[in-house]
Formats: C-alpha cells, sequence, structure tokens
C-alpha cells in the first residue's frame, strides 16, 4: 500500500477503490431532488419551451451539486453526494418511491439509508411539490387511474 507522498500502483489503487466500494452503504441521495425542486420552485419560466427549461434545470442542477473526489480516483464524478447513492428525480415519478420512505432502510430489496432529517425534508419540501407535477400525474389524468396505480405499487 503506497504512503501518502509515494505514488499508488495503478492495480493497488484499483482493489482501493473496488474494497471501499463494496464496503459503503448505498444512500438514497436527496441533493439532486432538492436541487431541482428548487430551481422549479424559484427560477423557472412556463413561457419557455420545455427543452429550454430542462437545460435550464440542468445547468442549474450541475452549478448548485457537491462534488466530492474520492481518495486514489483519477476519474471524478458521482451522480449523488454519497459514495453509493441511489438518486431521486421527482420530476419524473421519482415521487411516487415516497410510499417506501417511511421504511426505506429496511426494505428486503435495495434497502437504502436516509437520515429522518432527510425523510422530513423530502416530505415537506419535495413532495408536496411534485405530487401533481410529474409525467405519471400527466399520464394518468383520471384520478381512478392514479389511485389503482398507487395502490398497485
Amino acid at each position: 500500500m503506497g504512503t501518502a507522498n509515494a505514488p499508488v500502483k495503478s492495480s493497488e489503487r484499483f482493489q482501493l477503490i473496488k474494497e471501499e466500494l463494496l464496503s459503503s452503504p448505498v444512500y438514497l441521495d436527496t441533493e439532486r431532488a432538492h436541487i431541482i425542486t428548487e430551481f422549479y420552485r424559484k427560477h423557472d419560466r412556463r413561457s419557455d419551451p420545455m427543452v429550454v427549461r430542462k437545460a435550464k434545470a440542468f445547468h442549474f442542477l450541475f452549478t448548485h451539486k457537491s462534488a466530492v473526489i474520492y481518495p486514489h480516483e483519477l476519474i471524478v464524478g458521482n451522480v449523488g453526494s454519497k459514495r453509493i447513492s441511489a438518486i431521486m428525480q421527482p420530476e419524473l415519478s421519482g415521487v411516487y418511491m415516497s410510499v417506501d420512505l417511511p421504511w426505506i432502510e429496511r426494505r428486503r430489496t435495495t434497502p437504502l439509508r436516509i437520515s429522518w432529517r432527510e425523510k422530513l425534508r423530502l416530505i415537506l419540501r419535495v413532495i408536496p411539490y411534485w405530487s401533481t407535477r410529474n409525467m405519471l400525474f400527466r399520464a394518468l389524468p383520471k384520478p381512478g387511474h392514479l389511485i389503482r396505480y398507487v395502490r398497485d405499487q
């Protein structure tokens, strides 16, 4: 293993990254959801074409997103703010995963770590905004279809 001043060999570097990835927990990352929600809440212009609105949201996301460089990485960047993250895309249909929010860290399949503070922030700030502003809501405009879908999920 390399010291602080000595270079780390490629295979050793790869092994260190692999070990860290395999030992890291998986988090439900809410950073993207908060940033995108802030953009649409405060800066979105509904008169712009949708492609322009999405481009502006993308720009806002990447000018506000945290950047973490982990040890031994030569190519950096991550979709989430944690080492291993599942991101939320509330503008699509990600808000419907909120039904699992109270027990998401105890699910049998793909449990995701998230603090109660972050859960509360989602419940109070993100989910209400997107509850009627997402693709699923538009695809199932009749209340009966939407209710059946949510129940089936």
